[in-house]
């Protein structure tokens, strides 16, 4: 019911901003801002890591590229405890994954259905006594906004599917990407989770090809 509700959301929401925007926008053709021919690269901090107290710093790196409207994207994250005393070891995922985009409103909305599969390992006590490996199926929907050729805030929800413990958790997003210089831009995005709250932030550069 939350997928539904919340995905029903989403389109409402782009329904009004195609509206507003239909009505004076002129048209995005940034070389950033909802380009997606890109490779990333960048900080990401994890909160309280699955409720464990645990915080983690880290780098994450994105391959992102777009061929009439099918997106293909594979993003590989490496995490290390903040606390090596209470917690040691390290963490890294690899999640690649298939969206299309859909554009409106002269390419001031766009909206992003994707499927994703992941993958994480995890080295030592990073959390505790749960399984050193897991799988992850994570289909969700992307909303962004570009305001203009240099500035566009977005979200997201992904619903979350563990296969090897059949966990299951609903995953939101918010963020906003700014055009530095050139081909080059700065996106900032927070995470949470339906089961724990504020679960992350990342910052990375992304150069467009």
């Amino acid at each position: 019911m939350k997928t539904i509700t919340f995905v029903a959301l989403i389109v409402a929401i782009a329904g009004m901003l195609s509206v507003a925007c239909g009505l004076t926008a002129h048209e995005i053709d940034s070389r950033t801002i909802h380009n997606y021919d890109y490779v990333s690269v960048g900080y990401g901090h994890l909160h309280d890591i699955d409720d464990s107290g645990v915080n983690g710093h880290g780098a994450v790196g994105k391959f992102s590229f777009e061929e009439r409207n099918f997106l293909i994207s594979v993003v590989g994250e490496y995490y290390w405890p903040e606390d090596s005393d209470f917690a040691d070891g390290d963490l890294w995922s690899v999640s690649p994954g298939i969206g299309y985009v859909v554009r409106l409103a002269e390419n001031h909305v766009n909206i992003i259905p994707r499927i994703a599969v992941g993958y994480t390992g995890i080295d030592s006590n990073f959390f505790g006594d749960e399984s050193d490996e897991s799988w992850f199926f994570l289909p969700g929907v992307s909303l962004s906004y570009a305001i203009n050729n240099r500035f566009a805030i977005n979200g997201g929800y992904t619903y979350s599917y563990n296969f090897d413990s059949t966990g299951k958790d609903h995953l939101f997003s918010a963020g906003a990407a700014v055009a530095i210089v050139g081909q080059i831009d700065l996106a900032v995005t927070a995470s949470f989770s339906n089961d724990f709250g504020f679960t992350g932030i990342v910052a990375a550069l992304e150069f467009h090809y």
